[in-house]
Order: structure tokens, then sequence, then C-alpha cells
């Protein structure tokens, strides 16, 4: 009983009015996750979990919420494949949770299975747990396609932070995923900053592993072949990112833009056909700016760009 309330004391004090005493808090949590006795931490996961998921979610501060993070990740690694099953079914419902009071809950969800994803790949990849996993990131992805403004975008940012490290971690299921990449493709536009420089981030992990020259042979399966018009599409939204004044320019995204288009310019190149769909004849007058050279730009993808 006292070693309990030791515990919930330590518990309590990661929701300390002050940032350096959360953090002080938090360091000490993480010592006891790593080394508490193996069954004294399984019998305890749920005081540990509940809480730090709450700060994660709640705490405004950045160091705080990575150092929750950090605690989370290390209370994952050490439990046993039964208890981070029952903690993974905990996280499945929250992500399908609704209500007006439920983006919170969705916002920690997503953020949560990034960090299964990247602590516990041997578990993740076990059973269905994958594919529940990206069922879920592409539904609540899909939700914000088409967009019309920036609103909780937060929500969807950790989704697409989540689908980056699932990439990482299991390139190959992300490559066939076409409904993701589709989105992904217009989430270059979206209004919000941080979502373009993650959309664009994912798009160039792909474009990064392609060969320009080879692809109906050697990548013949990847998106930028199976979804026609989409070297297009990505190089128009591209441009766009470019296209601020200089009171919204983000070097960061910018700079992802270019290397971007460098690659798509490649690819325009070597297969221009890819460029279009079969009702898409290319870029409209207004888009190329040039009405004597219209008709020789509009049949040049380079030649646009």
């Amino acid at each position: 009983q006292r070693i309990d309330r030791h515990l919930q004391q330590i518990v309590l004090n990661i929701k300390y009015e002050y940032e350096e005493g959360r953090l002080s808090a938090i360091d000490l949590l993480t010592s006891v996750i790593q080394k508490f006795p193996f069954p004294v931490l399984e019998s305890n996961s749920q005081l540990f979990f509940l809480p730090l998921v709450l700060q994660m979610v709640n705490d405004d501060c950045k160091s705080c919420k990575e150092a929750v993070a950090n605690c989370i990740s290390v209370l994952i690694k050490r439990l046993s494949t039964d208890t981070v099953q029952n903690l993974f079914d905990y996280v499945k419902r929250w992500s399908q949770s609704s209500g007006i009071d439920s983006i919170p809950m969705q916002k920690a969800a997503a953020q949560l299975f990034g960090i299964f994803v990247v602590t516990r790949p041997d578990y993740i990849k076990r059973g269905s747990n994958l594919a529940d996993l990206m069922a879920l990131t592409v539904k609540a992805i899909n939700k914000y396609v088409p967009f019309d403004d920036n609103s909780e975008w937060e929500l969807l940012y950790f989704n697409l932070v989540c689908v980056e490290k699932v990439n990482k971690e299991f390139p190959s299921l992300v490559g066939g995923n076409y409904d993701l990449w589709g989105a992904q493709i217009k989430l270059l536009a979206f209004p919000h900053p941080w979502v373009m420089q993650i959309s664009s981030r994912i798009i160039n992990s792909h474009l990064a592993s392609l060969d320009p020259e080879k692809l109906l042979h050697q990548n013949r399966d990847s998106f930028v072949v199976k979804i026609p018009g989409s070297l297009y599409d990505m190089s128009r939204n591209l441009c766009r990112q470019l296209d601020f004044d200089d009171i919204h320019y983000v070097e960061t995204i910018a700079t992802l833009a270019i290397k971007n288009i460098v690659c798509l310019f490649q690819a325009m190149k070597h297969h221009p056909d890819l460029c279009y769909t079969t009702d898409q004849n290319g870029p409209d007058r207004e888009e190329i700016g040039d009405n004597d050279n219209f008709e020789k730009i509009s049949k040049d993808p380079c030649r646009w760009i």
C-alpha cells in the first residue's frame, strides 16, 4: 500500500503547475518505469498509461509533451505483448470515438498509434494490428479531403505523422495504399503549413526511392504510375506552395517543394504520358500565362514547370 501511495503521488505530480516541476516528475516516472520489477510494472500499467495519455493531450508545453511521449514509449517497450494488446485496444476505441468532445481522444489515439509503431514494431506487425491501424488512420485522413478550411488541422497532422512513421517501418504496406496517396497529393494544397510540410515530406520519401527513367518497369506499382495524372497534380500543388508572399514564406516547405519538383520534372521528361488523365489535356491558359506558346507548353509538362 505504501508503494501504491508513492506511485500515485508521482503520477499526480506530472500535472504540476510549473513546467520545471512537471518535467522533473515525468523524468522520475520514466526512471521508475525503467527500473521497476516486471511483475510490479505489469500490475500498474494502467495507473501509468492513462494519466500519461491525458497529460500528453492537455499539456501546452512542447518539452513536456515530448517527455511524456518518451515515457509512454519506455512503458510500452517494457510491457508484455498481452498488456500491450489491451492498451492498443483502448487506443483503437479512442480513435473511433464520436461527438463534440471526442477530438482530444482522437488526437491522442493518432499520436499513440505512432508511438506503438516506432516502439513495438514487432507487436504491430502481428495479426491484424497493422492493417487495423492503417485502416483507421486512412479513414481519419480521408475525412479532410476535399477541404474548405484548416479547422481541426491538428488531428489531420497527427494522423499524417503516424503515416510517416508507418512508411519508415513498413514501406511496402504504405506504398500500395493508393487511396492514401491520392489524399496526400490533394493535401499538398492544404491551407496550413504543418500539413503541407508533412504531406510533402511523405511524398518526397517515396519519390526519392524511384528511378524516374524506369517507372514503367521497376516502379510500375508506384502510385505515380497507378494514379493517372498524379505527376501533374503534384507539380501543380507544389508550385502553389512556392507561390506565397514573403510574409508567409516557410523555408522548409519551399526546400521540400523544390526537391519534389526536381524529382517530378525528371519523371515528366521520361514519361510525359503519365502526367495527365485521359480527360486532362494539361494546364489551362491561366496557369501557363503565355498565350503565344500555349499549344507547345500545354503538350510539354516540362516546359510548363
